[in-house]
């Protein structure tokens, strides 16, 4: 961001809400934001320290918290931990005298914005008087947002009608999705008085919400769409304004060094002798104070359950002393197997610790993030606020137990000792910690919640990007030390640059990974065996090979990751079972990050290479490293078959997603004919070991009733296509074979080979479905009652049940078929051809007989549709992202035809051009071309037009209107042949597409961020073209009775989407899809890495 923006931060006086506001402050400092942080004195001195690195970006700003009379707050009393529950009706009046002061120094700095709490309703005045922007930011889930904010509930007559009993025991009536998110009878009493009750103040809790919901531009959230996604977009629809999940904020572990000595050292030995994932951390804050009866109750549970734990207590204010806080005998009866720590602990080097297994706590969202981040099961006992609506929310995940309570709230040790041994240790409980497990690659990555929900950070030094040569993380970058050197320069192999550093000489004395902002991170070395270790780095210094040991070594027989203390001891650091997870150790340690191309960033150094260090020769990949014999790490060598339909709008999705399957080091065969391998891209030279092309002829047909060489749609005319599928069913015979010599460990197939659900059952071999269509064109076409037998007579009993959205979407939508569109679709998916089976028969045999569902999309775009699919089908449905494309590089077009076009949107005005293509299945008529053309032409805007010939068109020039190209020619190119679509989307003079709505073709589109002008014919189009319609991120050209078009229609289009004011928004939206559609990172790393770990994980249980 090179706007120098400037955001001043209100958080509430609870540490539950500086903690986030503080999070969320270094988020937008290391996005290059000036960030003022508001609050008293004394509060101000018990957060954290601003990172020295950020020390220019972030302000503290103190202003005394104004004293009551009569005394009524404790001295010192800045907090909500500082004061009586009884009390903070009056914390909250001295809180609300903060105004005045704040009042002037809103209007002496004049932020950009300004972000608050749920409590400082008068800043919405004081930002009107100002015309500065408010963000309301919620340090609540989305799931508690959305039961405690609808906006008529929460004040004025439609509030009185509700009651307690009514309206917070149950799921409310604007949750359309399946919820258990309540409060019990006795929770809801509290929670009722807390949000609607009079107090002090003079203001209700839920009054000040309603104002600042009123009064505020947008709604920030600590969440993510990949846990609460449902719940986020249901949010934005109940208050009608943008709600923007910020991610998850989770907080990177710090070293442990300080923790070598002292009462805390020898808590970490104790913990370093535990079983990994063992202990049971105990932590119920410092907010709720817990009874005597409640501290005695959970510690006679602990004991009984005979689990080792690690509690943090603070000392009740009823207890005398520290032994006094437990039950007589307690601490002695549990000494040999656990700890209670009274006063400040680390939690989150605690939690990070590979010994803990569980998190017995209340249920606070911070703590629920910070135990997720490592995978830790939870054992749940929420009290006040929103921790039952948590707990609620992640027992309903299954992440966890909650501790079973009576009719009054309470509950036993019986209680809290069956729950421990549920969560911890026993059979029943095996899932949930599973799945809490595998929770920990989302809620502890990093990159996701730091790079993409927050802007990419700024890095002080500036990146060293190592361009092509290591995209995707495929290359460690070494350095080598030269020890002549009195400078202790580190010098990169290629000798082309040098890097001054001091860090060599910290290395050596601290024999530890640097992973701090002070000191930046430059290297990681796997152990070789010496003498492979000289051999491969012949041009390294014995010195430096004895070095990088001491620092770092792989131990193969335990596969963990470890490094060595300062006597040479190894110590257990991260297990790394595979390359991704090596990855995200390496991202996480700060030794690298990634840009938004997916180029790896080696932190702390400002120089760029333009050259492959000699030290390769070849450059070997990370993966091959990683996974070199010498190594023998364990990670999984998975083998995956794909096989997509003769489609080339589906072999392209097929091969992609066969390409970053490698990239995480799986193998892959792409099964498909001759003709089409021939015409897919190449694979990547690194990745030529892991995938192979398999070649298997199309069958020949009697009476060559299709064309020579014709192996693919693209081929065929429409009418021949059902013999097409003949062909291609008739691949089954070699297929069959294939699959029981190869035995792969899973089959991922398309919409058409129905017979492969056989061969896999017969080999035992895992099936997944991978759908190339949106999410919501499948939800509406393919409801497994739907496809055939009784339910699809019942539910699609003609072309007229698809002109509206069918009854199983339970939210609104406006995707449906059109009368004559309806009447194709209906034909194509339920009527006979000439193969012997329908295609709604194909689909039908596919669903029931694979294992998952695979679909090109991700929960940021379509949430609710992926997980009404899920439902709809009952078995897993797994986004693997867009699967957006990275873009070639412009060089090979420096000459020739194509040099002079891209020579020509050089001169251009940026997003000034409409780039216009069909693609080449669908086949336009005369008629259809012409309009278009002179659609554009009435238009007046500047257009390239990539135009396939049509079969019915004499020459090029016969395939456009008379004079077409001479009345353009200033300022529209046609190009019939070949084009580098890629290339020309990404061009900055592009700024929007005239498509017909493929899926693939609206994900490119969208990847650069351009407007959509819409024109849809078959199969999926109309559903994509109306979804995108809805989203506000295109327009659809209008349409006859009879579906023809017209060039006025055409050109209304093209300028609203283009140029007219109304079509403003249009635009702006389009180009923040850009972030999320081109988000590499997101839909790469993140995406396929889940997918990777499905296939992992759930290979040995089908």
């Amino acid at each position: 961001m090179a706007e120098k923006l400037h955001v001043v931060m209100l958080p509430w006086i609870a540490f539950g809400h500086m903690i986030p506001f503080y999070q969320l402050s270094i988020a937008l400092a290391k996005a290059g934001i000036k960030v003022s942080f508001v609050s008293t004195p004394r509060n101000i001195k018990r957060l954290p320290e601003i990172p020295p690195g950020l020390a220019d970006l972030v302000e503290f700003v103190e202003f005394p918290l104004p004293s009551l009379e009569n005394d009524v707050l404790p001295e010192d009393g800045e907090a909500t931990v500082d004061i009586p529950a009884e009390k903070i009706e009056y914390l909250k009046i001295a809180y609300d005298l903060l105004k005045h002061p704040l009042k002037q120094f809103i209007a002496d700095q004049l932020p950009d914005w300004i972000i608050i709490d749920m409590m400082p309703y008068w800043m919405v005045d004081i930002a009107r008087e100002n015309k500065v922007s408010l963000i309301h930011f919620t340090v609540l889930c989305a799931a508690a947002c959305v039961f405690l904010g609808h906006p008529e509930r929460i004040a004025g007559d439609a509030q009185k009608r509700l009651t307690e009993s009514t309206h917070m025991t149950s799921k409310p009536e604007w949750v359309d999705f399946p919820s258990s998110v309540a409060y019990r009878n006795d929770e809801a009493a509290g929670a009722f008085e807390g949000i609607y009750g009079e107090n002090a103040s003079g203001i209700t809790d839920v009054e000040r919400v309603t104002r600042i919901h009123n009064g505020c531009q947008a709604l920030v959230v600590r969440s993510c769409a990949e846990f609460e996604g449902d719940y986020l977009n249901l949010f934005e629809r109940l208050i009608g304004k943008p709600v923007i999940p910020v991610g998850l904020m989770p907080r990177e572990k710090q070293e442990r060094k300080q923790f070598t000595d002292g009462r805390w050292g020898e808590i970490f030995k104790w913990l370093d002798d535990q079983k990994p994932k063992s202990i049971v951390f105990v932590g119920f804050g410092s907010e709720h104070k817990l009874t005597k009866d409640q501290v005695y109750e959970i510690a006679h549970g602990v004991e009984l359950s005979g689990l080792p734990f690690l509690w943090a207590l603070r000392k009740p204010g009823w207890a005398n002393d520290d032994r006094d806080a437990l039950p007589l005998g307690f601490g002695e009866r549990t000494s040999d197997r656990g700890i209670v720590c009274t006063g400040w602990v680390p939690q989150l080097e605690i939690l990070g610790h590979p010994s803990i297994g569980g998190s017995l706590f209340h249920s606070g969202w911070g703590s629920i993030i910070e135990s997720l981040q490592f995978g830790h099961v939870l054992i749940l006992l929420p009290f006040i606020n929103d921790q039952p609506l948590n707990a609620r929310h992640v027992v309903e995940k299954g992440l966890g137990v909650e501790i079973e309570k009576g009719e009054d709230g309470s509950f036993t040790r019986d209680g809290v000792d069956k729950a421990l041994k549920l969560a911890m240790v026993s059979v029943e409980g095996k899932s949930m910690r599973e799945k809490a497990s595998e929770a920990a690659a989302l809620f502890g990555n990093l990159k996701l919640h730091q790079d993409f929900y927050i802007e990419e950070r700024k890095k002080d030094m500036g990146p060293f990007q190592l361009n092509k040569w290591v995209q995707n993380f495929q290359l460690l970058l070494l350095l080598h030390y030269d020890e002549t050197d009195t400078a202790n320069r580190l010098v990169l192999t290629s000798g082309n640059f040098e890097i001054f550093d001091d860090i060599l000489p910290t290395i050596v004395r601290q024999r530890e990974l640097i992973g701090n902002q002070n000191s930046p991170p430059l290297f990681m070395l796997p152990q070789y065996p010496r003498q492979n270790f000289a051999a491969r780095f012949s041009n390294m210094s014995a010195g430096v090979v004895e070095l990088l040991e001491k620092i770092l070594v792989f131990d193969p027989n335990r596969r963990v990751l470890q490094k060595r203390n300062e006597k040479g001891e190894k110590l257990r650091l991260q297990r790394c079972i595979s390359e991704v997870q090596f990855q995200l150790f390496l991202m996480r340690a700060g030794i690298i990050t990634s840009d938004r191309r997916s180029n790896l960033v080696v932190n702390g150094i400002g120089a760029q290479l333009t050259s492959t260090p000699s030290v390769f020769p070849p450059t070997p990949s990370l993966r091959n490293l990683l996974f070199s014999p010498n190594l023998e790490l364990m990670a999984e060598k998975l083998h995956v078959v794909m096989l997509p339909w003769i489609a080339f709008g589906h072999m392209i999705p097929f091969f992609q997603l066969s390409i970053d399957l490698a990239k995480a080091g799986i193998k892959v065969s792409f099964v498909s004919t001759p003709r089409n391998i021939k015409r897919l891209p190449e694979i990547p030279p690194s990745l030529a070991d892991l995938v192979e092309f398999v070649e298997f002829p199309l069958p020949s047909l009697d009476n060559d009733i299709l064309p020579e060489d014709g192996e693919a749609t693209v081929d065929i005319p429409a009418e021949k296509i059902e013999y097409l599928k003949i062909a291609y069913d008739l691949l089954k015979h070699p297929l069959k074979q294939f699959i029981a010599d190869q035995l792969p460990d899973w089959i991922i197939i398309d919409v058409m080979p129905y017979w492969m659900v056989d061969i896999a059952r017969e080999n035992k071999v895992p099936l997944i479905q991978f759908s190339v269509f949106s999410v919501v064109a499948f939800v509406f076409l393919c409801h497994p009652e739907c496809l055939v037998g009784d339910g699809q007579k019942r539910l699609r009993p003609s072309w007229k049940s698809m002109t509206s959205k069918p009854e199983w979407v339970d939210f609104p939508s406006s995707v449906a078929y059109r009368n004559d569109e309806a009447v194709g679709v209906f034909e194509g998916i339920y009527g006979e051809n000439a193969s012997g089976i329908t295609d709604g028969e194909r689909l039908s045999r596919i669903l029931n007989g694979c294992q998952a569902f695979v679909v090109r999309s991700c929960a940021e775009f379509e949430g609710d549709y992926l997980n009404l699919f899920e439902r709809l089908i009952g078995k897993p449905v797994i986004p693997v992202g867009l699967l957006p494309r990275e873009k070639p590089e412009r060089k090979q077009f420096t000459d020739g035809r194509w040099g002079e076009i891209f020579k020509w949107l050089d001169d251009q005005k940026p997003k000034s051009i409409v780039f216009v293509g069909f693609g080449s299945e669908y086949k336009l008529t005369k008629d259809q071309v012409y309009e278009i053309a002179h659609g554009l032409e009435l238009s007046g805007l500047p257009f390239l037009w990539a135009l396939r010939k049509p079969g019915w068109a004499n020459d090029d020039r016969d395939a456009l209107p008379s004079g077409f190209g001479e009345r353009t020619s200033d300022r529209g190119i046609v190009c019939t042949g070949w084009a580098p679509q890629l290339e020309i989307l990404g061009h900055p003079s592009i700024g929007g597409s005239f498509i017909h709505c493929g899926w693939g073709s609206i994900n490119e589109s969208l990847q650069f961020g351009h407007t959509l002008i819409l024109l849809p014919f078959i199969i999926d189009q109309p559903l994509n073209a109306r979804y995108l319609v809805e989203k506000g991120l295109g327009v659809e050209i209008e349409r006859g009775e009879d579906e023809s078009f017209t060039r006025d229609g055409v050109e209304k289009a093209l300028k609203l989407a283009m140029v007219s004011a109304e079509g403003k928004s249009l635009r702006e939206k389009a180009s923040e899809a850009g972030v999320l559609f081109g988000n590499l990172k997101l839909h790469q790393d993140y995406y396929i890495v889940k997918f990777v770990d499905f296939l992992k994980k759930k290979k040995r249980n089908v």
